[in-house]
């Protein structure tokens, strides 16, 4: 920073393709790094539609131990304030042959909204907390942005 080097944790990411919005109503994505062996990423796209996250396609991988470990299926739960903004959200992580799923719970620190040619992003900073350790990440929610109906 400032010409100098940073030693530090963090995530990148690069969409290859572009959300289909024709075919979308929100995407939202998921970052928690606890730890070099230990972090979670996960991407939520709800059809076009769709009433409630229950429905949406959900994928998430587990970086646990260093190693990344298969997640069969992973459920992404969260409370909005009265824009639409993430507030709290809650995380659980189904693994094979597991009885019991990994459980994370994250608060938002800091946040910036802002919309872009018919869909409103809400970024989000989080702490988040999974088996007694803590963490940082980003939560990103992006949701078709409709005009208001016609009076």
């Amino acid at each position: 920073v400032d010409g100098g080097p940073v030693d530090c944790l963090g995530t990148a990411t690069e969409t290859l393709e572009p959300p289909a919005w024709a075919e979308l109503d929100a995407v939202r994505g998921v970052t928690a790094v606890f730890d070099r062996e230990r972090a979670v990423f996960v991407l939520a796209r709800r059809p076009r539609g769709v009433l409630g996250h229950g429905h949406e396609l959900v994928e998430a991988s587990l970086l646990l131990d260093g190693e990344l470990a298969v997640v069969e299926d992973a459920r992404l739960s969260t409370v909005y304030d009265g824009d639409g903004r993430q507030r709290s959200a809650g995380l659980e992580l189904w693994l094979p042959e597991e009885d019991f799923p990994r459980r994370l719970s994250g608060t938002v620190k800091a946040g910036a909204s802002l919309s872009l040619e018919g869909v409103r992003v809400n970024a989000a900073v989080f702490e988040w907390r999974m088996e007694g350790q803590q963490g940082v990440g980003l939560y990103e929610l992006a949701v078709r942005d409709e005009p208001p109906e016609a009076a």
